[in-house]
């Protein structure tokens, strides 16, 4: 049986390289490798030819999207099996997140209607449906999509420990009080459209902390991520306490760095799953809908500022001081809702054996 892997590889994005990593581990330890062959959807991989594969995957990642449903119609059509592995839906409108906490009686039409047709006959075939969160399951639902089959199988980047062996070294010593500040780029495609803006209060934010005894370990999960950070660097200018790290480690290194941290702050999403699964609390910076919705999922939704908040830089500070309190709960969520990741994200290898007997 020929599984393609569909996910957004091929441009280093620590997330995305990363729980592909996750899932092909998994199928190592689930499936007959002289029966099963897992393909990750590389850019050499020619997507609109789907008849070489039995099974196409949408993997970890924001892309429940218009190009993605397409191809999984298509293998349908083409009487192919379709399976969703923990995928999640991403939008910039601020306004799906008041209707999801009770503050919209509306909301606008997220995709097109051929585009929900197209996603609902995926429903209705998946042979397992798994979103990342509740957001994404609110949207689904809102559309009056068949959700009684989707379940939240949270995100696939939380199940690093349960594949993870060996035992890794950290590539880079960190002693003393640190704290991990994340920072990157999405084209000013973030709540408020501004990212000069948040780097401004993040200046803010990080001086005062650099008052307060902290040393910055300031990194990245993306090559294009490498030039907004280098700026936010020189404007910070503190050379003495705050390092700039550019290289892009392997996920495995770099949660051994951040566990060195007493806390971190992040853009990204999955340097927030990261600093989650290394049991070290984060400050999400809260600049699309898939940050709320991987939150809300471990019920950490108080750990996210949303990026257009005008007194971001206050709030930041206010919340480093109860790093211990967001470290209790950190840990006592993790405890709860990792080993429901675990078992929702395995159960579809159990499906893929025996749909192949």
């Amino acid at each position: 049986m020929k599984i393609l892997y569909l996910a957004w590889l091929g441009s280093n994005n620590l997330g995305d390289v990363y729980m592909w990593e996750i899932f092909r581990k998994l199928s190592l330890q689930y499936l007959d490798q002289q029966r099963f062959e897992v393909i990750p959807s590389l850019p050499h991989i020619d997507l609109s030819d789907l008849d070489p594969y039995d099974l196409i995957v949408l993997g970890g990642g924001s892309i429940i999207h218009p190009k993605y449903i397409r191809i999984l119609h298509q293998a349908l059509q083409l009487k192919k099996h379709v399976m969703i592995w923990g995928s999640g839906i991403d939008s910039l409108d601020k306004e799906y997140m008041n209707h999801y906490h009770g503050r919209s009686n509306s909301i606008p039409p997220l995709f097109s209607t051929e585009i929900q047709a197209k996603l609902k006959t995926i429903l209705h075939q998946s042979i397992y449906t798994g979103v990342r969160g509740p957001l994404t399951y609110h949207l689904l639902r809102e559309m009056n999509l068949p959700v009684a089959h989707v379940e939240q199988s949270l995100d696939p980047g939380l199940l690093v420990e349960p594949t993870q062996t060996q035992p890794v070294s950290p590539q880079k010593e960190l002693k003393g009080k640190w704290l991990a500040l994340n920072w990157g780029t999405s084209y000013n495609k973030i709540f408020g459209g501004s990212e000069i803006r948040v780097e401004n209060q993040l200046v803010k934010a990080i001086r005062h902390l650099i008052q307060k005894g902290y040393h910055i370990y300031l990194y990245t999960v993306w090559w294009r991520d490498r030039k907004p950070a280098q700026r936010l660097y020189e404007k910070i200018g503190d050379k003495r306490h705050v390092y700039f790290d550019p290289n892009i480690y392997h996920y495995l290194e770099l949660i051994e760095i951040l566990k060195q941290c007493q806390l971190t702050i992040n853009l990204k999403l999955h340097a927030n799953v990261l600093s989650a699964v290394a049991k070290v609390p984060f400050i999400a910076l809260g600049y699309r809908i898939k940050v709320f919705d991987f939150a809300l999922s471990l019920g950490l939704q108080n750990l996210v500022l949303f990026t257009d908040d005008p007194r971001l830089s206050d709030k930041i500070v206010r919340m480093t001081s109860k790093k211990s309190a967001y470290q209790k709960i950190l840990h006592t969520q993790m405890a709860q809702y990792l080993p429901i990741a675990l078992r929702n994200l395995t159960k579809p290898f159990q499906i893929i054996r025996k749909i192949n007997k």
